[in-house]
């Protein structure tokens, strides 16, 4: 069955149309909100809307459709949408020069707001009570959107570092 004990099932009865409808829905908002950006001067990555939008997606449609629309998301950008921060897409230049968004110091964050939106749903659902459910997603889901990303934030740091 699409999304048990979600939000998303409560709302509206879960079917196939239904679920691409909220993936799609979940993926324009995400991208929306990662237009919200404030650069910051001492770090190559812009604090965006677009954490929050994962873990809202994670909590609202669950482990499944979070992760599914997540990945939506992701290919949409690797297509050449401009749906990253700033209208950016996989092969848009990063802050870092002469390499791409897709290998970038933020390509962490986007390879972790996949596996986010499945614990946040995970845990949203496994906790009694919605607001509950979510704030226990949130916490569960936020670091592991933060863990990838500081990976590639060290190698693009090491790199730059080279570079003449």
């Amino acid at each position: 069955m699409i999304g048990q004990r979600t939000l998303f099932a409560t709302v509206v009865t879960p079917t196939w149309p239904a679920a691409a409808v909220a993936i799609v829905a979940g993926s324009a908002l995400v991208a929306l909100a990662a237009q919200l950006r404030v650069d910051l001067p001492f770090s190559p990555v812009p604090v965006t809307g677009q954490t929050f939008a994962v873990l809202l997606v994670g909590a609202a449609l669950g482990a499944r459709l979070g992760a599914a629309t997540l990945a939506a998301y992701v290919a949409e950008g690797t297509l050449g949408l401009p749906v990253f921060a700033g209208g950016t897409s996989a092969w848009s230049p990063s802050s870092v020069p002469g390499v791409p968004v897709a290998f970038g110091p933020t390509a962490g964050y986007l390879v972790g707001f996949v596996a986010a939106a499945a614990v946040v749903g995970a845990a949203a659902g496994a906790v009694v009570g919605a607001a509950a459910g979510a704030v226990v997603g949130a916490a569960a889901g936020s670091p592991v959107s933060w863990a990838p990303s500081a990976r590639f934030r060290s190698a693009c740091s090491h790199s730059s570092r080279a570079m003449p």
